[in-house]
């Protein structure tokens, strides 16, 4: 994790890395060079930039240091992660103990 606090952009052909670089608030482009690997695609075009060519790669690699692309992605990333993982306040054990009293009062009646 060392490497993420100094990375601008993270680049991969697509790595559970990715992900990583996206909870920490680090853009990610996905390359597939000449669009010849299939792979899933766990972003589904809502975070991520992807680059087939070298073009594009440089091109994406600029824009994601753009401010403007910062705030964006910045956006991006908030709704993903919540449609994705839900709450992030830390308090996910509370909202487990509820639900585990929720379901235990309703089997008693």
């Amino acid at each position: 994790y060392d490497l993420y606090k100094i990375t601008d952009v993270q680049v991969s052909v697509m790595s559970y890395s990715s992900f990583e670089a996206v909870v920490l608030g680090i853009p990610t482009v996905l390359v597939n060079p000449d669009n010849k690997i299939k792979f899933f695609d766990f972003f589904n075009n809502e975070v991520e930039l992807k680059a087939n060519t070298a073009e594009e790669l440089s091109k994406h690699l600029g824009r994601c240091l753009a401010e403007e692309y910062k705030n964006e992605f910045k956006l991006k990333r908030k709704k993903y992660l919540k449609s994705r993982l839900g709450y992030l306040d830390g308090k996910s054990g509370e909202r487990v103990v509820e639900k585990i009293e929720e379901l235990i009062m309703r089997g008693k009646k």
